[in-house]
């Protein structure tokens, strides 16, 4: 990502969570919902880097800043190994029983519409 487009995401970024904390209360977690596209793009980007092969320094320049994830945890999920290492990672949120399920089919046919297509339901 262009560090331009980079710059302009974080403050962006830093908007959004203004707006965050202005929201009422029974409004956040709808806010943060559509906030957590964000997450979603950068789950499908790592997907798609393990699949290539994509060098783990690499990976994280292909990611976008998120409104409401720290980028430690980019980091972190950036720096998998493999899928299985991805899905560790992901424990406890709401994108690891669909990976889980998803990887053992990518597992037997290789296919990364199988790992990418069942993400497109939570969104």
């Amino acid at each position: 990502m262009v560090a331009v487009e980079r710059s302009l995401r974080e403050s962006l970024n830093v908007r959004y969570r203004e707006l965050l904390g202005m929201v009422p209360k029974e409004r956040k977690e709808t806010v943060e919902r559509v906030m957590q596209r964000v997450d979603l793009w950068n789950i499908k980007a790592l997907v798609t880097a393990i699949h290539n092969k994509i060098p783990k320094e690499k990976r994280l320049e292909e990611l976008m800043p998120s409104p409401i994830s720290p980028r430690e945890r980019l980091e972190m999920l950036a720096s998998a190994e493999n899928f299985e290492a991805l899905l560790e990672f992901l424990k406890g949120s709401e994108y690891f029983d669909v990976l889980s399920t998803a990887l053992e089919d990518y597992e037997k046919r290789g296919l990364i519409a199988l790992l990418t297509a069942p993400l497109f339901s939570l969104s």
